[in-house]
């Protein structure tokens, strides 16, 4: 017999509460904490909503997404393309059915006129979603199992990967914890060096990386690693932590980190630090063809969007494509002004 599910948002939740409240569940990650939330709220015009779960009348899950207006339209995403965040699927202690909690989600967005809903992760399925007419999206990622030790997850890297990481020891590269006031910039200015590379500007600004830096530095959630040659940085990583994964946030390099294999050293120390500290998975954070390196399991994560104002259905392609082409505007341009000072 079909439950009646609802979600109901819990606008006055203290973050305390919220953290206590959903550490009960064993799949929470990183993206579902209030420290996360606050970075999204400081860096980017929008606002968390969380939400209670209930089935016939008793509650049974939490649940938490971004909300943000586009167009004059409402947006809602679980997790929100170009918010950086890859998981806010709901927590469950008794799971309804994917259909049953798509038709409440449905609900709750028409009562609040919500132009366009974005969810996914690995609790739907492609047919769940588009069966409630969701348009899917290709989201994907690389898993490592960590639970095996350092000598094999070693064994799983690509020789090319194992090769490199000998590479850049043999050539003095150093990796160290980062906590200076300077590591922001310093990430910062890597990851402007990269996206110049290919004639593009960066997805997000400086504003991200400070914000998630300082809202997190004093937590167990945030890892920063910077890679040194001749006590010159090359190379950085910011990885986010919770109890049981490491997620690669974002990583950045000068192009004379290539040579020396301080990519891969980096991100090697970044997996010895998440096995030192007991944890069991490292989480790239999206696909690409050289995360395969690693030598992680490739994960499909079923998500996908539905627009209830047809009008930004409409809007939503124009939308990601001005986006790409203003990046590729402002790169040329950025490359064109150091060329003629």
């Amino acid at each position: 017999m079909p439950q009646t599910v609802l979600i109901r948002p819990l606008p006055d939740i203290t973050a305390s509460a919220w953290d206590e409240m959903i550490s009960s569940y064993r799949d929470e990650t990183v993206f579902h904490l209030s420290g996360w939330h606050a970075c999204l709220d400081r860096s980017l015009p929008g606002t968390v909503v969380r939400f209670e779960i209930q089935a016939d009348g008793r509650v049974c899950g939490h649940w938490c997404g971004f909300l943000v207006t586009k167009f004059g339209a409402k947006v809602f995403g679980a997790p929100l393309p170009g918010s950086a965040t890859d998981y806010m699927y709901p927590l469950f202690s008794n799971a309804p059915p994917p259909s049953e909690f798509l038709d409440a989600v449905g609900t709750w967005a028409r009562e609040n006129r919500i132009a366009l809903v974005e969810l996914g992760g690995e609790y739907f399925s492609a047919a769940d979603l588009a069966a409630k007419g969701y348009t899917l999206r290709d989201a994907q990622t690389y898993r490592l199992d960590l639970s095996g030790g350092a000598d094999e997850v070693w064994s799983h890297l690509k020789p090319a990967m194992r090769n490199k990481i000998r590479k850049a020891e043999k050539s003095g590269v150093v990796v160290t914890e980062d906590t200076s006031p300077d590591f922001p910039r310093r990430f910062f200015d890597m990851l402007q060096a990269v996206f110049n590379r290919q004639g593009l500007t960066p997805t997000y600004g400086l504003k991200r990386v400070e914000t998630i830096v300082q809202t997190l530095s004093k937590t167990d959630n945030l890892v920063t690693l910077t890679a040194w040659r001749d006590e010159q940085a090359v190379a950085c990583v910011l990885a986010l932590v919770d109890r049981h994964t490491a997620y690669f946030w974002g990583g950045a390099s000068y192009e004379s980190a290539y040579p020396l294999g301080a990519n891969d050293l980096i991100h090697w120390h970044a997996l010895q630090l998440a096995i030192e500290r007991g944890l069991t998975a490292y989480d790239t954070c999206g696909g690409g063809d050289y995360k395969t390196k690693f030598g992680g399991t490739f994960v499909r994560l079923p998500a996908g969007y539905v627009c209830l104002n047809p009008l930004f259905g409409a809007i939503r392609p124009a939308v990601l494509a001005g986006f790409r082409a203003r990046s590729v505007v402002l790169g040329r341009a950025r490359r064109l002004g150091r060329r003629g000072s």
